[in-house]
């Protein structure tokens, strides 16, 4: 018997797919909005919404509490539905497409700080968060250590690409001039792209807070990688959405870990 669909068109709906509910989860980061931060920092971290009230209202369609929880929703639930395995599948695709998409930007020598990257942002951070989101739905209804295989196999896989160049290393302020003539890189157009570039470097933390609080106590082993990386953000001084994104994530990690606090999480280690 001939299969339903060639396997190109299974590829085809999940890049249908990611680019539908990537666009859901897209930010606001709007340069003249600047008296609200960027992103929700990680999941449901009731301390960091507690401090950060003004971060749950930057996104750039689900604009309610309402919508938003049930844009959440309906994405986890659709993680459920893909199970541990090929949740995990679909997320290490997504960051593996995010990765090359950026390395080919930087091939290109494409403006880091310009209108490019503006579209680039808004086609990508959004994927992030739905990353995000489907795997805290996939993950969302087992404790097995043979379906949490699969995603310490994605940690291992995915860690390396996000924490470091060039996604880890996005320019938050001005750097220098882009070396495309073309490049609209007006002060305009570039405060957006920076505060784009920001908003996914929260992105990231977020993803990886929530894949913290899921490895729980099986975090350990990343524990050094992830500490230096997450340390680099909290220490900050050109964004303090990063800043308190890298913050929360590391409490996320002192948690998972055991540690009382992220003091003795650091001392520790």
């Amino acid at each position: 018997m001939d299969p339903i669909c060639h396997p190109d068109q299974h590829m085809g709906a999940a890049l249908t797919i990611r680019k539908a509910f990537g666009t859901l989860f897209d930010v606001n980061f709007d340069p003249a909005d600047l008296g609200r931060a960027i992103i929700v920092a990680i999941g449901d971290d009731s301390s960091t919404k507690a401090a950060f009230p003004h971060q749950y209202h930057s996104y750039r369609y689900l604009l309610q509490d309402e919508t938003l929880a049930l844009g959440r929703k309906l994405v986890q639930q659709f993680g459920s539905l893909l199970g541990p395995k090929h949740a995990v599948i679909f997320v290490d695709a997504c960051v593996a497409d995010l990765y090359s998409s950026s390395l080919e930007r930087i091939k290109r020598k494409a403006s880091l700080e310009g209108h490019s990257q503006v579209q680039w942002l808004h086609e990508w951070v959004g994927v992030v968060g739905l990353s995000q989101e489907i795997l805290t739905g996939g993950f969302s209804a087992t404790t097995e250590p043979k379906q949490l295989r699969y995603l310490t196999s994605l940690t291992q896989s995915v860690l390396p690409i996000l924490t470091t160049h060039p996604l880890w290393n996005l320019p938050l302020v001005c750097r220098s001039p882009t070396t495309n003539a073309n490049e609209d890189t007006s002060g305009i157009v570039a405060a957006a792209a920076l505060r784009g570039n920001a908003a996914l470097t929260c992105a990231l933390l977020g993803f990886i807070g929530s894949t913290v609080r899921l490895l729980d106590q099986a975090v350990e082993r990343f524990a050094p990688i992830l500490l230096y990386s997450i340390l680099e953000k909290a220490g900050s001084r050109t964004s303090t959405d990063v800043q308190h994104s890298a913050v929360s994530c590391l409490n996320t990690l002192a948690t998972s870990i055991g540690a009382e606090d992220s003091s003795e999480l650091i001392l520790s280690h």
